[in-house]
């Protein structure tokens, strides 16, 4: 209760959804600068955007991340059936309410679309990520509106709890550190290939040596 009533402030929404987000990122064992950035300015024929955060994935590909999903209905209608007493008319408000939610995150899904972030990044996967801080939150859209992942998938838009995304982010980690182990054992086979060639070159100056002496 105390949490929700600290989220109805705008900067605190947004704070805590960029704080979620850099916990789950950290979580899942990636650095900063390295495998991610955070608010990266990009270009596009849509102007100037600003994701909340970037992460490079191997091979020199991007994908954006989004933190700034509403739910200003989601904390009102919680702060109604966190009440002692409720009536049939704060129900029915409530429910009201949970739609609302519903919409507003649709509108979002349309809004992220729109920006085609995608367009702006090298070689990205054509679509945004949608960080929803909390289960809650989208398990109350999918609940009251269950065909909202569709409707973000056609719209290129995935929709990701704080579970989902680090699943997300630890497979991209995984990938590095395979990437990493892929080109330090190219490394040592070219190396060994080549100091089995200067053996061998070797081998040879020192028979030609062997017969002049």
């Amino acid at each position: 209760e105390g949490l929700a009533a600290a989220l109805r402030s705008n900067n605190t929404r947004g704070l805590w959804g960029e704080t979620q987000l850099r916990r789950i990122i950290e979580a899942a064992g990636m650095l900063e600068r390295v495998d991610f950035e955070v608010q990266q300015h990009l270009s596009s024929d849509r102007g100037a955007l600003r994701p909340d955060m970037v992460v490079h994935l191997p091979g020199g590909k991007s994908i954006a991340i989004d933190a700034k999903v509403p739910f200003d209905a989601y904390l009102e209608a919680q702060h109604l059936g966190a009440a002692q007493r409720t009536t049939e008319a704060d129900d029915a408000r409530r429910t009201v309410l949970l739609g609302k939610h519903a919409k507003a995150l649709r509108e979002h899904i349309v809004a992220l679309s729109n920006r085609d972030y995608a367009s702006a990044l090298p070689d990205s996967p054509e679509f945004v990520i949608a960080f929803v801080p909390s289960e809650a939150l989208l398990s109350s859209a999918l609940d009251t509106d269950p065909l909202l992942l569709e409707y973000a998938f056609e719209r290129r838009v995935a929709l990701a709890s704080p579970g989902s995304l680090w699943a997300i982010l630890k497979s991209v980690a995984h990938s590095w550190r395979q990437e990493s182990l892929t080109t330090e054992a190219r490394t040592l086979f070219d190396l060994s290939r080549e100091l089995h060639a200067r053996l061998g070159r070797t081998a040879t100056h020192l028979d030609k040596l062997g017969r002049t002496l």
